[in-house]
């Protein structure tokens, strides 16, 4: 029975419908399909036509461009042995699920795995489309496809986090110590060389932000985005404190000069 939520509609990417089920569930519904939308009772659910309508390739008017979709299945574009293949995938943040028909061989597949985000999408993908390649005849893939950059932006961007918020303590503990006048070219280019450093995670934060919102970001990559949250906070805080210690060390710098003994 239809039941009211309090959560409201999740507009974030989600498109389950707040529709869930098990493992079991989605096998069951895999068996349904194989028998044309009857039961194993042999109650009717989907007509023959509705089946067909399902697993028939829709085409785009006026141009009559194949779309790849039927009636909510995607049919064929697959490599041998999955050309006829009946399939569909879906993913929300740290789950996804993949089925395969084959009509022809009158068997599924379907898989359920407990990881995924967008940066790990291909190495998990891989491990279904694999399976349904043996399960159809086809030959194992022979190459390895890890979440290699997931792992390196995770650890990239927590490298770069803690080692921002170091040399903020850092510039934080200089300002405590008395000032000394600039040693010209070399504390300018360091000043720029850390302004730089200290701006690339508030402009990266910025790209993000500006194609995802935050929420949609905190779903599909919360350690990634939290990483660079902490990295732009720190660099912010690299940029200004390395511009005051510039700022103060060129006016100690200027008070100590020929020039202004001479004026007093």
């Amino acid at each position: 029975m239809p039941a009211a939520i309090a959560d409201g509609v999740d507009d974030h990417g989600a498109g389950y419908g707040y529709l869930g089920g098990s493992l079991h569930d989605l096998a069951a519904f895999a068996a349904l399909q194989l028998r044309g939308g009857t039961t194993a009772d042999g109650d009717t659910v989907l007509t023959p036509e509705s089946v067909r309508l399902m697993r028939a390739e829709g085409r785009l008017w006026p141009t009559g461009t194949a779309t790849g979709y039927g009636l909510g299945w995607r049919v064929g574009g697959l490599d041998a042995p999955l050309g006829d293949a009946i399939w569909h995938t879906g993913a929300t943040p740290g789950y996804s699920a993949m089925l395969f028909l084959l009509p022809k061989r009158d068997i599924a597949i379907v898989l359920q795995q407990n990881l995924y985000g967008l940066l790990d999408d291909e190495a998990v993908m891989r491990v279904g489309f694999g399976a349904a390649r043996i399960l159809a005849g086809g030959q194992a893939p022979t190459s390895t496809t890890f979440a290699s950059p997931y792992y390196w932006t995770v650890f990239g961007a927590t490298a770069c986090a803690m080692t921002l918020i170091l040399t903020a303590v850092r510039s934080a503990l200089l300002l405590l110590r008395p000032a000394t006048p600039g040693a010209g070219p070399r504390r300018t280019i360091l000043t720029v060389v850390w302004c730089v450093a200290g701006g690339l995670p508030c402009a990266a934060l910025a790209w993000a932000v500006d194609r995802m919102s935050p929420e949609q970001l905190i779903n599909w990559v919360p350690d990634i985005f939290i990483s660079v949250c902490v990295a732009a906070a720190a660099g912010a805080a690299t940029l200004i404190l390395r511009l005051v210690l510039a700022i103060r060390a060129a006016r100690v710098g200027r008070s100590q000069s020929p020039t202004a003994v001479r004026t007093r």
